[in-house]
């Protein structure tokens, strides 16, 4: 997962440092990114509507009462730091 921060860090910083006459990011190159950064962004998206669902679901109920498929929801909500 880091290494794939770390690529996409590094293609955003390419991406805006480069200008009109500098060939240091290939349009084909730039798409590419747009493209991977979209996808991330509608399946972060998705991600926030479904954990709002379960938080929705399991906020007034007792962790004892929370079934296995919800108590795994939780779990990979707080993974990626959208439900604590």
């Amino acid at each position: 997962m880091k290494q794939t921060t770390v690529t996409l860090i590094m293609a955003v910083v390419l991406a805006f440092n480069a200008t009109a006459d500098d060939n240091r990011v290939s349009q084909e190159d730039y798409e590419a990114y747009k493209w991977k950064t979209e996808g991330r962004a509608k399946a972060l998206a998705e991600a926030r509507r479904s954990c709002s669902a379960i938080y929705k679901a399991t906020a007034d109920k007792k962790i004892k009462d929370w079934t296995v498929k919800e108590g795994n929801a939780i779990k990979a909500c707080r993974q990626l730091g959208l439900f604590k």
